[in-house]
């Protein structure tokens, strides 16, 4: 990537900030528009299509993947998997450093403490090593006057980089739409991925059940962190909008709490059936095989956080589903459950692989036509 981010990334700022706080070109161009944009989106379409995996067999140890297996299958939580997610009392207390003016408004980067409190005793201890994950980050695209909603933007598995996530959710576009729309870094992805960490090691997801699964409580425990936020700050109407690993994340999101809408793109519903894909294709499966793992066990572990382990709390009309025919991650059977599990909401199917709604920016336009029926443009 680093020829292509040399030749894309630039400095476009009004304020006099270090670089580490720019507006990069990547964003700027998502006000601006045009060919370069769509040259852009169709690099990170190609550099996204396919599934990051490394070696599983680093991040696994038979004893903690048993001890996992028996602390998240708990009775309780099978019942009543809600349980596991605990919402915050208060607002977090936020600093705010802008990055870039913008006609109507700004662009300003939020961060606060992470609250989330690891359950699973065996995982507490080796999270905390990572104090960068306990910072949280938010780039925030605001109007000066509220805007008629806010569009929460959760990205996908090995994204982050608030370059890279601008050219995913177009924020700048939105912008000129009227929208607010914040963009979240998920634990372990932008900033929040650890200084220790070897280059090219995958923390989250990965094949540390119990890191896994507590990081998706800490995203969700971090996304009604910047919920309350939000809300005490004057803003009107909150949606979530999210891709792949972020839309499993928003769909489980918006079946805890009461947003505004959900757009979940190319979603991942079951981590299990992609965990056992992983798995399943790897030279040394025999490893996992005789340590236990199978799908039914995968699905019982992250059961606690499926999409459809909860019933949503929005109308199927404020839903919209974007999905790629051609998905060779998220096969069309894995949306199709989630439409059905959701009450038949609209269904919008693309021609293409993972990344299908960047092309031609096609899943940006029935966005929009979908936020303008609920009355937002």
């Amino acid at each position: 990537m680093d020829s292509e981010e040399n030749k894309h990334n630039g400095s476009f700022c009004f304020l006099d900030t270090s670089e580490e706080y720019r507006l990069s070109k990547f964003e700027r161009m998502t006000l601006t528009g045009g060919g370069e944009l769509e040259r852009a989106i169709s690099w990170l379409a190609s550099k996204f299509g396919k599934l990051p995996v490394g070696d599983p067999t680093v991040d696994f140890n038979r004893r903690l993947f048993e001890e996992a297996r028996d602390f998240y299958c708990q009775q309780h939580l099978v019942n009543n998997p809600e349980q596991f997610f605990t919402p915050p009392v208060d607002s977090p207390r936020v600093s705010e450093r802008c990055v870039h003016k913008l006609e109507c408004g700004e662009v300003v980067d939020l961060e606060f403490s992470s609250r989330y409190k690891v359950q699973f005793p065996q995982v507490a201890r080796t999270l905390s090593r990572y104090p960068e994950n306990q910072r949280v980050h938010v780039r925030l695209w605001r109007h000066r006057e509220q805007a008629k909603c806010t569009v929460v933007a959760v990205h996908g598995w090995t994204m982050g980089d608030q370059r890279l996530n601008s050219l995913a959710f177009l924020p700048g576009t939105f912008y000129k739409h009227g929208f607010d729309v914040a963009l979240i870094e998920l634990p372990f992805h932008g900033r929040r991925k650890p200084k220790s960490s070897v280059p090219g090691e995958l923390l989250f997801p990965s094949a540390n059940v119990g890191r896994t699964n507590e990081s998706i409580a800490q995203a969700i425990s971090d996304l009604r962190q910047l919920h309350l936020y939000l809300k005490v700050n004057g803003t009107a109407d909150v949606g979530v909008v999210g891709m792949s690993l972020g839309a499993y994340i928003a769909s489980l999101w918006c079946s805890l709490d009461y947003l505004d809408f959900c757009i979940p793109l190319v979603p991942l519903v079951s981590l299990a059936e992609v965990a056992w894909e992983v798995l399943h294709g790897f030279e040394r499966f025999s490893h996992f095989e005789r340590a236990g793992v199978t799908l039914e066990v995968l699905e019982k572990v992250y059961h606690v956080h499926s999409p459809l382990s909860h019933r949503p709390k929005l109308s199927p009309r404020r839903v919209l589903i974007l999905a790629g025919l051609g998905d060779p991650i998220v096969p069309p059977g894995q949306p199709k459950l989630l439409w059905q599990h959701w009450g038949m909401p609209t269904l919008y199917w693309m021609r293409g692989g993972h990344v299908a709604q960047l092309q031609r920016s096609r899943g940006h336009k029935e966005i929009v036509s979908f936020l303008g029926r609920l009355g937002y443009l």
